[in-house]
């Protein structure tokens, strides 16, 4: 009885070290992504930049 409701506590801990890795890698890649899109932003604000500046050369 002891043996079984050690396996139960240790597969209790393994679903919750899984969850919460899962949660943490999902929220992970929610910030890559958002840097991704600012990164891009900031990418083609400074093509229209510079293609302004081409254009009044």
């Amino acid at each position: 009885m002891v043996f079984r409701n050690v396996q139960v506590k240790l597969f209790s801990i393994l679903v919750e070290t899984k969850e919460a890795i899962a949660h943490l890698v999902q929220n992970c890649t929610a910030e890559f992504e958002l840097n991704i899109r600012k990164a891009r932003n900031i990418l083609w604000l400074y093509a229209i930049d510079y293609n302004l500046d081409l254009r009044n050369a």
